[in-house]
């Protein structure tokens, strides 16, 4: 259960920060640096949001990652900075300065994973709201525009859809989505350990926010570091809270803020 307000702990995250020798700030996109909205396809980052984390990167001592169930190519077009680190369809593949990652697993499972997102497009056709979106490594069926009635049924049919192939998909429930993975020993937490490793440095502290049940594996792969769960509080592995992407940015701004002279936020 969530039982810190990062507001109020923001004496010791600082002494953290500041006796790290290199910092990895690993952020979800979704419900984390943008608002959830019903459309997926119309979610975007603000300005004021872009260029704080534009001056995080630009800190010598920060890195910066992008974590996100959205393809590479989508969340990538849709932060729009050039030098961050990127991972995709929830750290299936990974890209930025200097480091290259794509899951052989989820791969393989490329063309039964097209079958899959045929047969739900055609078995979900008669229900109003559903998107289903084929992102080539996994598979995302949205319900936010679903009425609340339909919402078990189409839960039902990705159940019975992806059990023509257990030993290749899982199913994760996100808010008002259904994910199709591959059967990857991989998660977010999985790809922020591994950027950890490919960057090199010594005494890295990793700080991770997100807001979804697929950012509860990083949440525990990085318990020593600082983790954040954003949105209204409930049963995590997270340390911290905050309420919203609003408050993730100003807890950015609070973070580059302890780069400026004297080190005060």
């Amino acid at each position: 259960m969530v039982n810190h307000s990062l507001h109020e702990h923001l004496p010791s995250v600082a002494a953290r920060v500041r006796n790290a020798g290199h910092v990895l700030l690993g952020l979800d996109f979704d419900g984390t640096l943008s608002p959830i909205v019903e459309d997926p396809s119309k979610a975007e980052l603000s300005l004021e949001t872009q260029d704080i984390i534009k001056a995080l990167a630009a800190i010598p001592g920060i890195s910066v990652a992008i974590v996100s169930g959205r393809s590479l190519q989508d969340v990538r077009g849709r932060v729009g900075i050039d030098g961050l680190i990127y991972a995709g369809n929830h750290g299936l593949e990974i890209h930025g300065p200097g480091l290259s990652y794509l899951d052989p697993t989820a791969v393989k499972a490329r063309r039964a994973l097209g079958w899959l997102a045929a047969a739900l497009t055609k078995g979900l056709s008669q229900i109003t709201g559903v998107i289903v979106e084929n992102k080539s490594l996994t598979l995302s069926v949205h319900c936010r525009q679903v009425a609340i009635e339909d919402r078990e049924t189409v839960f039902r049919h990705v159940q019975a859809a992806a059990a023509v192939a257990p030993d290749c998909f899982r199913i994760s429930v996100g808010k008002l989505v259904y994910e199709v993975c591959p059967q990857a020993h991989w998660h977010k937490g999985s790809a922020m350990r591994w950027i950890d490793g490919q960057i090199g440095r010594q005494n890295t502290l990793t700080l991770y926010l997100g807001d979804d049940r697929t950012d509860e594996d990083a949440f525990r792969t990085l318990a020593h570091g600082i983790t954040v769960k954003v949105g209204e509080p409930c049963e995590t592995a997270a340390t911290y809270h905050l309420d919203s992407p609003a408050s993730v940015r100003e807890f950015l701004y609070w973070l580059a803020s302890l780069n400026q002279q004297g080190g005060q936020p």
